[in-house]
Parts: C-alpha cells; structure tokens; sequence
C-alpha cells in the first residue's frame, strides 16, 4: 500500500514533476487557440471578479502572485493596469523564475522559494493570487499550509485562486476579506459569497 506524500517533501515533489516539462511546453503556448481562448477567459473572470469585489484601480493593489512560472500571468496583469512596481511573484523552479526575470519589467519583484517559508510580512497586499497551483500539489496539508500562508498575507483585499483543485467550486474564484463573509466557522476562513473553498480548513 502506498504511504501517503510527506508534506516535507511536497516541493522536491513539485520540482521533479515540473522537470518532466520545458518551461515552453507547446501544450500552452498563445499559437495555440485553446491555450489563447483560456487565457483571455482568465483574465476576464480576474476582471469581473476583482471588480465585483471593490477592487477597481488595479494600478493602486498590490498584488502577489504564488507559482508564477514564466510570468505570463504578471505580464497579463500589466496589461490589465497593474504597476509593475506593485506586482511581485514567488516561484519555486529556478528555470521558470529566470524566464520570467528575462520577460518581465525590471520594477517587477521576483523571488525564488517555497511560497510556504518565504518571508513575506502579515496583511501586506491588497491581493494573492494562484493559478492552477493547487491542482498541482498532492499533500493536503501542504494546501493548507500554502493557502494559510496566502490569507495571512492579505489585508483588506482579497485572494484569487484560479484552476481546478478539489475545494475551488469555480475555476477562478475570489477569496475576499473586505466584502461581508457568507459563512464563518471554527477554524475556517472567512468567505466571500463570491466563492470560497468549501472544504480547506485552516488551522
């Protein structure tokens, strides 16, 4: 019977299973219609839900990004209107991190580590955001660790996760601190009716 993943070794896990990957994996490149069409409805979902959230002067937020690859994420927020000086991303993968070094403004902050130990001081950010990170990661309590780390990051804004993982019920939702929570327990974040995990609960 196998043993269930070490949470200590989540991120050797996510490295080795990330290697198996080019950085420019054709799967997701823009030539590509789907990758392209998945793009644009990201970041009209980002938009929409940001917006209904209160969050409207994108060059005013503060915003982190947890698993930011190459940077086409922090480049599509650039176009949104975000201030390259206001936008930082955390990745774990040193070939992913110095792609997107080489891609993006130099006013970006990039840092290379496990969103988990970074240090990154408490409600300091309007907004946290993730994309398909979570689907990416087999230890549940690794999720939590991550996501706990994540909440505890952002002030009065809110945090977007995006991609499928077994507690988003949307593809990209909102997790909101400034707008009223639907529902508060112990244990468990407050969350906004705009979408929030049903099932991670954080210690």
């Amino acid at each position: 019977m196998n043993e269930p993943p070490d949470e200590r070794d989540e991120a050797e896990g996510v490295r080795a299973r990330y290697a198996r990957r080019g950085v420019a994996d054709p799967r997701y490149s823009l030539t590509q219609p789907a990758a392209l069409a998945a793009l644009h409805e990201r970041e009209k979902a980002i938009v929409r839900l940001l917006v209904g959230a209160g969050l409207s002067d994108f060059a005013a937020l503060s915003l982190l990004e947890v698993g930011s690859g190459s940077g086409g994420n922090l480049l599509g927020l650039l176009r949104l209107g975000f201030s390259p000086e206001r936008l930082t991303g955390i990745e774990l993968l040193e070939d992913r991190h110095a792609a997107a070094r080489a891609r993006l403004p130099a006013g970006v902050t990039l840092i290379r580590g496990d969103a988990t130990t970074v240090p990154i001081a408490p409600e300091s950010l309007d907004i946290v955001l993730q994309a398909t990170v979570f689907s990416s990661l087999l230890d549940d309590a690794y999720q939590v660790r991550l996501a706990r780390a994540m909440w505890q990051a952002v002030s009065t804004g809110s945090m977007l996760a995006s991609g499928r993982a077994p507690w988003l019920p949307l593809p990209v939702t909102v997790m909101s601190k400034k707008a009223p929570p639907a529902a508060v327990g112990p244990g468990r974040m407050p969350y906004s009716p705009i979408g929030m995990p049903g099932r991670l609960c954080i210690p």
